[in-house]
């Protein structure tokens, strides 16, 4: 009986998932090549060891899928979402690009050295001397969260590293915070509207 069963549903798989489609077959076939170029240099440089080729994927397909959901027109709030698309695809080139976590560097000017280690010779460290800072103009740019820092709110830092804390510090927690703010962003954006993008 059970095998009855299975051939049943075979039967039924072929008829109305291979045969009943067969009419699309072409349009099916053309598609998938179509597919198959455009997807072709994403998934030729995609990786397996780092985030940010799951974000080349995601940005790739949230950018094609806002130009045809934009070009189809076809519902009310469809350029609004295509345009929340794209903005998620931004979203994801400034957490790939590491735009907020670098903003600080721009700020302040430094010299690096390579020093060699007392205790071992042939082992070399890093030592950075400040040349200038406008940490003040950086801090200008996002108040509240400087206003965060400040009151310890942000603190990446152990306590021994908080006593000393001086205005890089307090730049690169900003740095990190906003960072993080556009992460939850683009998390938010997704979460609320993924399952609406259809056409």
């Amino acid at each position: 009986m059970e095998k009855g069963s299975n051939l049943s549903k075979m039967f039924n798989y072929i008829k109305y998932h291979l045969i009943g489609d067969i009419k699309y077959l072409p349009k099916y076939i053309s598609t998938g090549v179509c597919n198959l170029i455009k997807y072709f240099k994403v998934i030729w440089n995609d990786r397996d060891y780092d985030y940010t080729y799951i974000f080349n994927i995601l940005s790739f397909k949230l950018e094609k899928q806002a130009k045809y959901i934009n070009d189809k027109n076809r519902f009310i709030s469809s350029r609004r979402s295509a345009e929340l698309m794209l903005l998620t695809s931004r979203l994801i080139e400034l957490i790939k690009d590491d735009v907020y976590s670098n903003e600080y560097m721009d700020y302040y000017e430094s010299k690096i050295e390579f020093v060699s280690c007392e205790d071992k010779k042939d082992l070399f460290g890093i030592e950075e001397t400040m040349i200038s800072e406008n940490f003040d103009e950086y801090f200008e740019k996002y108040p509240l969260q400087y206003k965060k820092a400040l009151n310890g709110e942000l603190n990446r830092f152990t306590r021994e590293e908080d006593e000393s804390k001086n205005k890089k510090i307090y730049a690169i927690e900003i740095a990190q915070e906003n960072h993080n703010r556009c992460r939850r962003l683009l998390f938010k954006i997704l979460e609320s509207n993924i399952e609406k993008w259809w056409d």
